[in-house]
């Protein structure tokens, strides 16, 4: 096995994993690889990770640093992506992680220049939207503090002051069916989170707190039944 050093970046925000790795202070992405984890496939995503090392000579021993997508997006996914690495990198000290937004990916891969504004949007259910601002930078990509649950009446005046609307091929149907054509014809759309992009972006968060999720609607506590 390659005894370099590597950087991986792991998204569970959806029905779909992804990862990507390059070595650490290179910018040549080895390797990124989506997966669907419906249900309890999720149970196999360390397996799937295993498997995606091995098939490019690498082993989990090779990864000291891990980027973590931190949503918006689903609960359970963002959990569960958090805890497995947090256990993988527990007890060695030679390995530090971080969080950073899923959005950041979408807003880093789109065509936004630097000083131009992107809102990234993801299927909330329930025929809502949710909107997460951001803006690029000189050197990345930086949140505008709006992070946001949109319907079809909000969503034209929220959406207005962006110059750029970013989401996953797996948010189409959601934003087709809460948007105008028109709105919906400024999205850029990836068939895949563009998660390699989440490797090379700057953040001085590397504290191993794999707690810091964005969760733009917080969960529904329900009083349980006596």
């Amino acid at each position: 096995m390659n005894q370099c050093q590597y950087h991986a970046a792991l998204d569970l925000s959806g029905a779909e994993a992804a990862l990507a790795v390059m070595p650490i202070d290179e910018t040549t992405v080895c390797f990124s690889a989506f997966r669907a984890m419906r249900g309890r496939g999720a149970a196999l995503l360390l397996e799937w990770i295993e498997n995606c090392l091995r098939e490019h000579q690498l082993d989990l021993t090779a990864v000291t640093r891990w980027t973590v997508g931190s949503g918006p997006g689903s609960f359970t996914g963002l959990r569960l992506a958090a805890a497995l690495v947090g256990g993988l990198i527990f007890g060695h000290h030679e390995c530090v992680a971080r969080t950073l937004p899923t959005a950041f990916a979408l807003a880093a891969g789109s065509r936004a220049a630097a000083g131009e504004s992107v809102a990234a949007l993801f299927d909330g259910r329930n025929r809502e939207l949710l909107l997460f601002g951001m803006r690029r930078t000189g050197t990345g990509v930086e949140a505008d503090g709006c992070s946001i649950v949109v319907d079809a009446v909000t969503a034209p005046a929220a959406l207005s002051g962006y110059q750029h609307l970013t989401a996953a091929e797996a948010n189409r149907d959601a934003i087709t069916q809460l948007l105008s054509p028109e709105l919906t014809a400024r999205v850029e759309f990836f068939p895949h989170l563009p998660v390699a992009t989440l490797l090379t972006l700057p953040s001085d968060n590397w504290n191993n707190d794999l707690t810091e999720l964005v969760y733009v609607r917080q969960a529904v506590f329900t009083q349980p039944a006596v």
